[in-house]
């Protein structure tokens, strides 16, 4: 199963953070919200590196489902 991250600006005055909260709570997402506005642009390189390690986990989990099914 893939966990779901959203990530939100907290000065975002397009699309609520109240909207992803509650989006998170519902589906059992992780929300991160950065110091940034609906584009995220300030928060580029922390993005990058979660994202990053986002990837690492799902191929970490897959790998580990892998030798589990031999």
């Amino acid at each position: 199963m893939c966990t779901l991250e959203v990530v939100h600006g907290w000065q975002d005055t397009i699309v609520p953070p109240e909207n992803s909260w509650r989006f998170c709570q519902q589906y059992h997402a992780n929300l991160t919200v950065c110091d940034a506005d609906h584009r995220l642009m300030t928060v580029l390189p922390f993005l990058a590196d979660k994202f990053s390690r986002f990837l690492h986990s799902l191929n970490a989990s897959n790998t580990a489902l892998e030798n589990e099914q031999r």
